[in-house]
């Protein structure tokens, strides 16, 4: 499908190539009986962007579908409310959009996206399975969220996620999950004292603003930060089957005292 030129640009105004792929996974759980209407000025896309493909999955017998509903996920479902929660699981169909996008140079692929969700939500879908970002989305959040907004909003695509260092459980293990819908790392902060816990966080945010509309952290890059304490370096780590992250990362450890 041609793109209408009238569609906003989403650009990259710090893009630098050498990122990877981004990667796009949504699960919709639904009804999706009828041909799509797709009205792409309303929606603000051109259609599912190259290197994606759709997969309509009946839920009955498929286990490929238990996957969203189970486990963590299963949990994170079950915090949206019975009413949802019931919906979904007895919704017979299950429609997967994923795909990569290699190092795109602007984010007219995630502007396609959102807006090709929308109109599956507005037209059979119950919710979103966001794997990467752990969450589900229902019709209302997607809307005022992700696509009300008309522009990236990076940091609604990604999660923050804090636990106690397995170690010393006066400090905090921040990082993050949903980069890899950028083609960039996640963050990894480790022992961080609660007194940093607001900065970190805020460490977290302008990485990921950053990251998404392009930037390409190199290794070794010194924080700088007002906040921050000197000696946080960035190094990158791990690899795309990491299961904290679903990707690579950059990690960061808090100096000692």
């Amino acid at each position: 499908m041609a793109e209408p030129t009238i569609l906003p640009d989403w650009k990259r105004d710090q893009y630098s190539p050498g990122g990877g792929s981004a990667l796009i996974f949504y699960a919709i759980h639904g009804t999706f009986e009828e041909a799509l209407q797709l009205d792409g000025l309303h929606y603000r896309t051109a259609g599912p962007p190259p290197g994606l493909r759709i997969e309509i999955h009946e839920r009955e017998n498929n286990p490929d579908t238990e996957f969203f509903i189970s486990d963590y996920l299963g949990s994170e479902l079950e915090a949206q409310g019975q009413e949802i929660q019931s919906a979904v699981l007895a919704s017979p169909q299950c429609l997967m959009v994923l795909g990569e996008v290699p190092d795109p140079e602007n984010l007219n692929y995630l502007r396609d996206t959102v807006g090709f969700v929308m109109a599956l939500l507005d037209q059979g879908g119950i919710a979103v399975c966001d794997p990467q970002r752990l969450t589900w989305w229902t019709a209302e959040s997607w809307e005022n969220e992700l696509f009300d907004p008309a522009i990236a909003v990076p940091r609604h695509h990604v999660i923050i996620l804090t636990s106690l260092e397995e170690n010393n459980q006066q400090l905090t293990w921040v990082h993050t999950r949903g980069m890899r819908k950028f083609g960039r790392p996640d963050l990894s902060i480790r022992n961080v004292p609660h007194k940093y816990f607001n900065n970190v966080a805020e460490l977290c945010n302008r990485f990921i603003e950053h990251q998404a509309f392009g930037m390409v952290v190199q290794e070794g890059q010194e924080i700088l930060m007002e906040g921050l304490p000197g000696g946080l370096y960035c190094h990158h780590k791990g690899d795309l089957d990491d299961p904290d992250f679903n990707n690579v990362h950059i990690e960061m450890i808090f100096p000692t005292a």
